[in-house]
């Protein structure tokens, strides 16, 4: 019986890592609250593009369409709640870790080491990283272009990379122009001659500027060219300036990252170390994209960045050390039996993660009723949060003037409500266009009979969140008292006739 789940295992083995992938990571990422982050900031967008909002025009989204676009499809298909939302992201979590899985094979890994290694690497913080998954998909389809560098050159290749560049800058466009110049320093570092460089950074080139271009046409025509820009262009310098943060285990991935490109360039250096030419080519590739992805982590260096941006410097490392330093060390010292023991311990983890994740999925199907019936449906809405977003709405309902949340938890209340009131919904530094504060500051300005809450305490505020606008709001209109967590306050000159 163990015998032909091998022998199962072995010929679908891509099947199969979807199906442990799944199993490892479905659950962890169900069993969530609903609260103010990410994942609700994702889904407020996503939601108000499905209820007819325009993107870049009605909404604050900061990077390019694509993401959005394929989420949007999933709302319509599967239903607009934050179920479809999770799952979209669990699919985007199984495509990074197969096409990982496909990469290790391809470098020359067995099965069962690059079995081993995606294990290795999903423990190191990949399987839990579900909620901003516009960086994932990034990083799924950067992981694509660099297996397809790793595949045998043909002469599409070049058209395909372009095609890739194109998708990935239409996802996120700094990961996107990331991946453009590891190309380009790969291209020209690469075991080719000038001529044949030349003209595959050419055509790498021409196609993804075509299809950018088409793109851009596209969007000038349904007039959303320029709101584009004016969210993910304008706003680079106050969202770079504004928002650098520090994390401390991102000095140990950096320390990886470095030892891994240094051992890298050491192989291909030094003529002592045998290798094929085609070793010497992946490591260049590898070393090359582990170094230029590794910015991902400027300016926000929080540990979803922060493993995203280095997971290309794991395979690397691994890479490494099983095929190439110690690859015939480990074959000495590893028996058959202690192969055994070790396929039989990853087992083991592989069915106690699993185990965990149905309970998880369990736990889940328990609390999820709570939200059944609105768009929250599939997470967990804690009877606290639930009671609160309801005494807020109905304070909005019932008053006699527009009422604006100006918080990053406006998503929360504004959600069930199909509320839309632009990037007030969202006042994070770099979210606000190439006005920035002052230009929301400008606008409020401008309003007339209407309400604006903030938060009571500026220590509870979002880190990203303003606190000039806030600073503007408590020095310059008038208080008029507390609901929930906000402190309120009103325009002045109010014209109740408006």
């Amino acid at each position: 019986m163990l015998e032909k789940v091998k022998t199962i295992a072995k010929k679908h083995d891509n099947i199969c890592v979807v199906i442990l992938i799944t199993l490892i990571t479905l659950g962890l990422n169900l069993n969530q609250k609903i609260s103010n982050g990410d994942e609700v900031w994702c889904f407020q967008h996503l939601y108000k593009l499905y209820n007819g909002c325009k993107i870049y025009t009605d909404v604050n989204i900061i990077t390019t369409p694509l993401y959005w676009y394929i989420g949007l499809g999933f709302l319509k298909i599967l239903g607009a709640n934050i179920l479809s939302l999770r799952i979209y992201h669990e699919i985007i979590l199984i495509l990074v870790g197969t096409t990982t899985y496909q990469i290790l094979k391809k470098l020359g890994l067995t099965k069962p080491k690059a079995l081993v290694s995606l294990a290795i690497i999903m423990c190191l913080g990949l399987f839990k990283q579900i909620s901003s998954m516009y960086n994932g998909l990034s990083l799924a389809l950067t992981l694509i272009g660099i297996l397809n560098l790793i595949k045998k050159q043909t002469p599409k290749q070049p058209y395909i990379q372009g095609i890739i560049i194109f998708l990935i800058i239409m996802t996120k466009q700094n990961i996107g122009v990331y991946y453009a110049i590891g190309l380009i320093i790969y291209e020209l570092i690469s075991n080719k001659n000038k001529k044949e460089k030349a003209q595959a950074i050419t055509k790498e080139i021409v196609t993804a500027a075509a299809l950018i271009s088409l793109t851009c046409v596209i969007m000038q025509i349904n007039g959303t060219l320029e709101g584009l820009l004016n969210y993910t262009i304008f706003n680079i310098k106050e969202f770079s300036k504004e928002n650098v943060s520090i994390l401390t285990a991102s000095i140990i991935r950096i320390l990886i990252m470095i030892v891994a490109i240094i051992l890298a360039i050491i192989i291909v250096k030094n003529k002592k170390i045998k290798t094929t030419q085609k070793t010497k080519e992946n490591l260049k590739i590898l070393a090359i994209f582990s170094a230029i992805m590794s910015l991902i982590i400027y300016p926000i260096n929080n540990e979803h960045h922060s493993v995203l941006a280095f997971h290309i410097s794991y395979i690397l490392l691994i890479y490494i050390i099983f095929e190439i330093l110690a690859k015939d060390l480990i074959e000495e010292l590893i028996s058959k039996k202690a192969k055994e023991i070790i396929t039989l311990l990853v087992v083991t983890v592989i069915a106690t993660l699993s185990a965990i994740n149905i309970i998880n999925i369990v736990e889940w199907s328990k609390k999820v009723g709570n939200a059944a019936g609105t768009p929250y449906f599939g997470g967990i809405l804690e009877q606290e949060t639930k009671e609160n977003i309801t005494k807020v709405n109905n304070y909005i309902k019932e008053a006699n003037k527009k009422v604006i949340i100006l918080s990053t938890k406006a998503a929360l209340y504004n959600i069930p409500e199909k509320r839309n009131n632009g990037p007030y919904d969202l006042p994070s530094k770099g979210n606000l266009g190439k006005e920035g504060e002052d230009g929301i500051i400008q606008k409020i300005q401008q309003l007339k009979n209407t309400e604006i809450l903030i938060e009571k305490e500026e220590k509870e505020m979002f880190w990203q969140e303003s606190k000039k606008i806030r600073e503007y709001i408590t020095k310059n209109l008038t208080p008029k008292g507390e609901i929930e967590e906000f402190s309120i306050y009103e325009t002045k000159n109010i014209d109740k006739n408006t």
